[in-house]
């Protein structure tokens, strides 16, 4: 069963295979790439980061999408800031 999103404890802990992509949650303030490479495209700007690389993620009416652009698995955490 689905809870709603107050109630996930954070980080999120998840991982992507080549080609796939995830909605980023709009209560998302930060994402560290634990490994693989991502490819962040937020308020029509485009992120890349790799290994232990950690960017802020701007809240933005569209959200942000994240994309494992490596054949290595992409892992990853979501983190809010409070």
């Amino acid at each position: 069963m689905l809870r709603p999103t107050e109630h996930l404890s954070l980080p999120i802990l998840l991982t992507l295979k080549d080609n796939q992509s995830f909605r980023i949650p709009q209560f998302i303030d930060e994402v560290q790439v634990l490994s693989g490479c991502a490819w962040i495209t937020v308020a029509r700007q485009d992120i890349i980061l790799t290994n232990q690389q950690m960017a802020s993620i701007p809240h933005s009416r569209d959200g942000a999408i994240i994309s494992s652009i490596s054949q290595e698995p992409l892992v990853f955490e979501l983190r809010t800031k409070t």
